[in-house]
């Protein structure tokens, strides 16, 4: 863990800003570091793990100012950025010249093999910036049922740019000493953070009355990067993302005992990615996973 600095000021009694000074990590998955090296002879490549990765940390500085009252409800405006380092990714594919197979802990044989999918960690340093809007309220004053109606809403917009290192590798036969020589060809792109969408919209709607209480809410993500790649066309985002979910309870008349429905995704959204190239047959698909509505019905019973 690592220290961390918090204030919080009011400087009147409904008005609250705070400030908040963090460092966290971000560990490699354990798929990323595990020992593993698998050779292709007749195509020299060689599937590599590595395992030197280190993890990303992240400076991170947020600011608020919160206000509230009785009908108002809560207000809060905040902003925030990240300031990371060592970010993981994946850089495409290089070749091992022979002077790297000590610094990657290979065996010389594997010199000049196409490495699959280089992950290492980012050189260059990264930021991202962004707002926040939150808003919540509830219409106690009004009359009979509608004093129930709650409303919540929350609007994040970011941005980021992040310099990627990018590696192709040539060969070409040295007609001087009758061998092919390979080289890598070093050099860097300019894309969005990965996995981090632009916008993020989360709205609910709800009631409260009695022994009944509903939430209806709404969940959109802008597009996100998810995949880089050296080849422009092979990157990939997904599409943008919106779905809903309703969740109602209702206490019955024995002590303790309520009546539950929760029914996720009502609009079956299903997720799906793209490539940014478009192929001959006219077409950038990449994947769709659909997971369809839940809809869970039961009873609850605490005590």
């Amino acid at each position: 863990s690592f220290p961390a600095l918090f204030l919080n000021y009011k400087p009147f009694n409904k008005i609250s800003i705070r400030f908040a000074r963090t460092k966290t990590l971000t560990r490699p998955d354990y798929s990323s570091i595990i020992p593993l090296t698998r050779a292709w002879g007749y195509n020299r490549e060689l599937e590599w793990r590595n395992k030197f990765l280190e993890p990303g940390l992240s400076d991170n500085l947020d600011f608020s100012i919160s206000a509230h009252s009785d009908k108002l409800g809560l207000l809060t405006i905040g902003y925030f950025e990240k300031s990371i380092r060592d970010l993981i990714y994946s850089s495409g594919s290089r070749v091992v010249l022979p002077d790297d197979t000590l610094r990657f802990d290979l065996p010389t044989e594997y010199s000049n093999f196409s490495l699959i999918n280089y992950e290492l960690n980012n050189p260059n340093q990264i930021k991202l910036e962004g707002l926040e809007i939150d808003y919540q309220t509830r219409f106690w004053y009004l009359p009979s049922i509608f004093s129930g109606l709650v409303f919540n809403a929350n609007y994040t917009v970011a941005t980021s740019e992040v310099q990627y290192p990018r590696t192709t590798f040539d060969s070409y036969f040295d007609f001087e000493t009758f061998t092919y020589v390979y080289v890598n060809n070093d050099s860097t792109y300019i894309d969005r953070l990965l996995d981090q969408p632009d916008e993020i919209v989360n709205i609910s709607i709800g009631l409260d009355y009695k022994g009944f209480s509903g939430r209806l809410s709404m969940l959109y993500n802008d597009n996100v990067f998810v995949n880089t790649d050296f080849w422009p066309e092979l990157r990939e985002n997904t599409d943008a993302y919106q779905r809903f979910d309703l969740s109602m309870k209702q206490e019955l008349p024995i002590k303790g005992l309520e009546l539950f429905l929760n029914a996720s995704n009502l609009t079956e959204t299903s997720d799906i990615s793209r490539y940014r190239g478009i192929s001959s047959g006219g077409d950038n698909f990449k994947l769709k996973q659909f997971y369809g509505r839940t809809v869970d019905l039961g009873f609850r019973y605490s005590f």
